[in-house]
């Protein structure tokens, strides 16, 4: 594992463990899925961590994030911000997260933004 998968590994134990404590049910899918069957971790390239939820769970999980977030930690999904356009939930560490160019219209803190993410003016063309 490099550096980034470690970091999200220890991600992935924070929501294990909160939703261990809240009975609350997922399951790892996607190129996560995939690296523990074959490999038991991440395949070299992946760079996020992919979960499945049902929505009667979801439910439950949103009700649980707003009380039980460990420190420095952020839960943001358009169920709870409609300023948040992505459909896909994310579990954020406010220290190191990179801001999504998604996450940019949200009025809420995302994580950091790194410098090179600018937000261009269109020029007119007459």
């Amino acid at each position: 594992m490099n550096r980034e998968q470690e970091h999200l590994y220890r991600l992935l134990e924070e929501v294990d463990e909160i939703c261990r404590r809240n009975n609350i049910t997922y399951y790892v899918g996607g190129g996560c899925a995939l690296g523990a069957i074959r490999g038991g971790g991440f395949m070299p390239w992946d760079d996020d961590i992919d979960l499945h939820i049902t929505r009667d769970e979801w439910k439950k999980l949103i009700e649980v994030m707003k009380t039980q977030l460990p420190e420095n930690r952020m839960f943001v999904c358009s169920d709870t911000d409609p300023e948040y356009g992505n459909p896909i939930g994310r579990y954020v560490d406010r220290n190191t997260t990179v801001m999504m160019r998604s996450q940019l219209l949200s009025a809420k803190a995302c994580g950091e933004m790194p410098s090179k993410l600018t937000r261009y003016t269109p020029a007119r063309i007459f």
